[in-house]
Order: C-alpha cells, then structure tokens, then sequence
C-alpha cells in the first residue's frame, strides 16, 4: 500500500495535490482534499484518501516517473493475491490458523484496532510476494464495483468503486481473495487506503 510519506509528497510537492491538472477532466476535486489526516506515521498506509484522490496521485507519480501508473483493476488485484491459483482463501493458503493469522494479517482477530506499518506481515505475502493484500487497509481498485468492466472515470461519474483486501477492522471474513466492498469514490475513511 501507498504510505503516508509516499502520499504527503503528493501533497507536498509544487506540482502535486494543488495542481488542477491531474483531476482533469474526470475526476471530482474535494477542495479541502488535502487537509484530511492521512496517518500519523510515515510507514503507515495512506488512509482517509478518497478513490479520486487516489487516482490523482497515480497520475502525479506516473507524470513524475514517466511511466503509466494506475490503480490496478480487481482482476489485476486478485492475481497479485492469489498468483492466479484458484481456490486461494488467502494469499497465503487456504486455511485460517487462528495461532498463526496474527503474524499473517492485521484484521479484527489481532486485536490491534488500528492500521499498521507496511510490511509488518511477510508472513502473509502472496505467492508473487505482495505483502499486505489481506488485512490492514481496504484497497481502492480502478473499477467500478456493479460494473466491473468500467474502469475509466467520466466527468460526474460518482458510481461505487470496488475495495478488495479487508482490514483492520474486518474479521477474516473480509481479508479473503475473493471479498470485495464497495465505496463511494469521494469517500474517505480511516481502513481504506490504496495500492
């Protein structure tokens, strides 16, 4: 997931959150966008980030980069879990160890009641190595969530976005591969972040 130091210097930067340019000509601008608490600690997921805002930042840091860079569509998000084997309960087997979960994923079983650092659960990486896709923070994906196949934003377009992975806040229901939540794009919430 995208911390709050990668994030704060979006928000930051002269040509980052200010700059008109990368909500153009599809996104919605929260114009108090920037003055949410984002988390407190630099390792953390970014969270109280809206589905635009989260788009902007993508698009800031491809510009930067000079490479395309994109929240990744729900089927895009579900291979990086389960290395595309189907019958994957969670990226990392399919069973559910209540001894050993709480090294695997922050959700509402390890007592935490907060996100945590990115990274914290290796144990819990998926077969491609992706850490933190069970738990922690619900992940913003590109698609729309009743149409799945839209992942392209139009101007006006509050449709629900889909959020895949669960967290904190969730029991292990919701860290499933398979789970998905829905979220109004300009919603922002302290369990949801974006990868």
């Amino acid at each position: 997931p995208v911390t709050v130091a990668q994030y704060r210097a979006f928000l930051d930067a002269p040509d980052g959150w200010r700059d008109a340019r990368w909500w153009e000509p599809d996104l919605y601008r929260d114009g108090e966008g920037n003055s949410y608490d984002f988390g407190r600690y630099g390792n953390h997921p970014a969270v109280y980030v809206s589905w635009f805002d989260a788009v902007a930042f993508c698009r800031w840091l491809g510009h930067r980069l000079r490479v395309d860079v994109r929240l990744a569509d729900e089927w895009e998000w579900q291979q990086a879990a389960t290395g595309g084997v189907s019958g994957k309960v969670y990226p990392w087997g399919g069973e559910w160890d209540a001894k050993r979960e709480p090294q695997r994923a922050n959700t509402f079983e390890s007592r935490l009641g907060r996100a945590t650092a990115v990274g914290m659960y290796p144990a819990g990486a998926s077969l491609q190595g992706a850490l933190d896709m069970a738990g922690t923070v619900w992940e913003w994906c590109r698609n729309q969530f009743d149409t799945p196949e839209v992942t392209e934003s139009r101007a006006g377009d509050f449709g629900s976005r889909a959020l895949r992975g669960g967290s904190w806040r969730n029991d292990r229901g919701g860290a499933r591969c398979a789970e998905r939540y829905r979220g109004h794009p300009r919603g922002r919430d302290g369990y949801v972040g974006f990868r």
